[in-house]
């Protein structure tokens, strides 16, 4: 997956577009800072967290914002990430995710969904929404906090994983 890029300005919008509908800031911000942690970074330089996926990763979160029927399912998992007992880093769960679901893409289990949807990156984006969704509900309802952040992610992963159909159901 191709890594976030200086010398590419739309990787720069990309960053900017999640941070402003996130907080809801209407200022654009400096490309290095703590403002980041914000919207979960884990610190000046979002490049640095998405090492391991990527673009991949910026590009999902993209489409979770962006999309107008799921960006309030978005809204709600960023208000949670931010609160004050169930706080995690929103951006970090998001680029696990990515990961999740770009294993499942490669292990070939949304197979059946890239053909139903006659899209690879429906199905992906779709999967990964679906997961995202099953770890927020999973984080309100049981009160998680981040110390359980590890242990939701793998129950999380092992059960979209094996539950493709019905992950993206409960969608």
């Amino acid at each position: 997956s191709q890594q976030l890029n200086d010398e590419n300005p739309l990787h720069f919008k990309v960053l900017l577009t999640l941070f402003k509908l996130l907080t809801g800031s209407k200022i654009d911000c400096p490309r290095f800072g703590s403002h980041w942690e914000q919207v979960g970074f884990q610190g000046n330089d979002p490049a640095t967290d998405l090492r391991g996926v990527g673009c991949l990763g910026l590009i999902n979160a993209l489409y979770f914002v962006m999309t107008p029927e799921i960006f309030p399912l978005a809204k709600d998992i960023y208000l949670i990430s931010i609160s004050e007992n169930q706080n995690f880093p929103f951006m970090v769960l998001s680029i696990n995710v990515t990961r999740i679901a770009l294993h499942a893409l490669r292990d070939g289990l949304l197979n059946r969904h890239i053909i139903q949807e006659n899209s690879v990156w429906s199905a992906l984006n779709f999967f990964y929404v679906a997961v995202m969704f099953h770890v927020f509900k999973i984080w309100k309802h049981e009160y998680k906090t981040i110390k359980d952040s590890g242990y939701v992610l793998k129950d999380s992963e092992k059960f979209c994983r094996k539950n493709v159909k019905v992950a993206i159901k409960n969608l």
